[in-house]
């Protein structure tokens, strides 16, 4: 039997127009020193040169499989990719990040020892898109931590390890959350079983201005706001009311008949509050004032919209203390080695340039 139609672990990596990244994040998951993995990369109807990257690096290596789709965004892309995946774990790579070469062994070997857990996920570094490190994002690591801090923000990067079995039984990505797919999705498997984070940096998030998180922000942040709703409603009913919202395609349409709306309209303007969006954040708190739920705390935040932005500024900087964020004089070596080994390589070769990966 090949060993590659029985690896343990599948990494799934979604690709909508990545050409210029995906070198970086291949390269970074071939290097692993686990190899028991395939890879299922979606090409989600990219128009690009990521179809002929991804060729490449297909023929160059058996355990990438290639699948192309017309489309559809990025939830349905790794819905895709989990319905192929013949591992047993199921491990997210974005298109543009990059991996620890020791990451898929740790999370493999924790998922392995502690049966009782059902994803594993690990710290991560922020860095710029010429990989130049920010910060280190260290998220709460015992699942009491985690379930607290998601039901105020997603502390947990796209980076997790999960059982397959566990994604089967909460159903996968939900693909009517055009964004904040991973957020929900995290809400809801913190709620099925216990889930763990790794102490240790093992994931690097590169951003650039094309990211979802820049250019379609004010909708990550409602779609944000929708996930904590519906695990508010899940407490409240034993179920949440996706279906209907996937019926309506739209979460305006949807607030309108919706009973617990002044709820979503406080977590929407919490948020834009904290990203310091304060016309977006005053609409909707005015708008989380008019329900009962919430409504003290809808006014708080309202009043506290027009304190000076460097006094909102102070006071964002300590509520996000427990997120322990270390700047990157404190990057482990195993970081530092990628990110000078992946910088030396694009040097070289001309990223904006160069024709092909090789």
């Amino acid at each position: 039997m090949n060993p590659h139609d029985t690896p343990t672990v599948t990494v799934i990596m979604p690709v909508y127009n990545a050409a210029k990244y995906l070198p970086d994040a291949l390269d970074s998951l071939l290097a692993q020193t686990f190899r028991d993995f395939e890879i299922v990369a979606v090409n989600d109807g990219s128009t690009d040169d990521s179809a002929r990257v991804l060729a490449e690096y297909a023929a160059r290596d058996a355990r990438i499989r290639v699948v192309h789709r017309e489309n559809g965004g990025c939830g349905a892309a790794r819905n895709t990719g989990i319905a192929l995946a013949k591992g047993r774990y199921i491990a997210q790579q974005d298109a543009d990040d990059l991996s620890v070469p020791t990451r898929l062994e740790r999370q493999a070997a924790f998922l392995d020892t502690h049966p009782d857990v059902c994803a594993a996920y690990c710290w991560t570094v922020l860095a710029d898109e010429s990989l130049k490190p920010e910060l280190t994002i260290c998220a709460p690591v015992k699942h009491a931590e985690i379930l607290k801090i998601l039901h105020y923000r997603n502390a947990l990067q796209p980076n997790f390890m999960i059982r397959k079995s566990a994604l089967n039984e909460v159903g996968g990505l939900r693909e009517a959350f055009r964004y904040a797919q991973d957020y929900d999705m995290n809400l809801r498997v913190a709620e099925a079983g216990k889930v763990f984070c790794l102490p240790h940096a093992l994931y690097v998030y590169r951003s650039h201005p094309n990211q979802t998180s820049v250019t379609r922000h004010s909708e990550q942040v409602k779609f944000g706001a929708l996930a904590c709703t519906f695990l508010f409603e899940r407490k409240l009913r034993g179920r949440d009311s996706y279906h209907e919202f996937s019926g309506a395609g739209d979460i305006d349409k949807f607030l309108v008949n919706y009973d617990l709306s002044p709820l979503f309209f406080f977590f929407a303007g919490r948020r834009f509050l904290r990203n310091f969006k304060i016309t977006e954040a005053r609409k909707h708190l005015r708008q989380a004032m008019q329900g009962d739920m919430k409504k003290n705390s809808a006014r708080l935040l309202f009043a506290k919209s027009y304190l000076p932005y460097p006094i909102l500024k102070t006071l964002e900087s300590f509520k996000s203390r427990f997120l322990r964020k270390q700047w990157t004089k404190r990057l482990s070596p195993e970081i530092q080695a990628l990110l000078s080994k992946t910088a030396e390589a694009e040097s070289s070769a001309g990223m904006l340039s160069r024709e092909t990966p090789f």
